[in-house]
Formats: C-alpha cells, sequence, structure tokens
C-alpha cells in the first residue's frame, strides 16, 4: 500500500457522500411527490432538488480519487472539506448532518496525512564503546 494514502480519509468521506447521496435523494423523492400536482417553477425546482445527491455524488468520486491519486491530496482535501460545507446548505442536509461530520472529518485528514520519512541509506552509526579502564 502506498504509504502517501490516506485509507482512513478516504472511507470517511465516501461514506460522507453516501449518506449526502441517499439523503438528497430521499429529500427530493418526497419534496417531488409532495408537489406533484402544484405547478412551482417546475424545472427550478428540479434543479434545486437535484443539486443534493450531485453534490453526495461529487464527495464519493473524489474520496475514491484521493484514495487513487494521492499525490493531489491537496486538491482532494479542499474540494470534499468545501463540498460538505455546501451540502449543508442544499437538499441534501449534509446528510442529515452525519454525512457533512464524515466527509469533514474524511476531508481534514486526507489533507493531513504525511509520508513517512525516507528510509536511511547507510544503516545507523552505533555509539562508541565506553571506555573500559575508568570507573
Amino acid at each position: 500500500m502506498n504509504p502517501k494514502v490516506s485509507i482512513a480519509g478516504g472511507v470517511l468521506t465516501i461514506l460522507g457522500g453516501l449518506l449526502m447521496l441517499l439523503v438528497g435523494a430521499l429529500v427530493a423523492y418526497v419534496v417531488k411527490t409532495l408537489t406533484s400536482g402544484i405547478s412551482i417553477g417546475g424545472s427550478a425546482l428540479t434543479s434545486v432538488l437535484i443539486l443534493g445527491p450531485v453534490l453526495g455524488l461529487i464527495v464519493i468520486i473524489v474520496g475514491v480519487l484521493a484514495m487513487v491519486a494521492p499525490d493531489l491530496k491537496i486538491l482532494w482535501g479542499v474540494l470534499v472539506i468545501v463540498l460538505s460545507i455546501v451540502s449543508l446548505f442544499t437538499t441534501a442536509l449534509g446528510g442529515f448532518f452525519l454525512g457533512f461530520l464524515l466527509a469533514l472529518i474524511g476531508g481534514i485528514l486526507i489533507l493531513v496525512k504525511k509520508a513517512p520519512p525516507p528510509a536511511p541509506m547507510y544503516p545507523p552509526m552505533s555509539a562508541p564503546p565506553p571506555p573500559s579502564g575508568m570507573s
């Protein structure tokens, strides 16, 4: 496994995105069903309702990309954080706030993951033995 990859960050991001997707789709379905007989701007309402599930899908994709291409971890982490904050104000409701928290923590973990230090080329030198004649 690549030591630069934040597995925990990617998995939390994907779980948060799934919650955003599911909650956004559920809210969109309920609102569309309740307003089916009322003409409220038709396509404008549909555009607003579809935003939540689309944000959830994008967060899932970015979570996968964070694990596949860890060299761009700053981009992926910032995207996840921004999208999770935006999801609070859409029909996804941040995945009932839990999806928001999971994605936010995942994005932060993606950002702060550091690669381990490189292995030394030569074995470390041992300390010289103590002098034997001293008391």
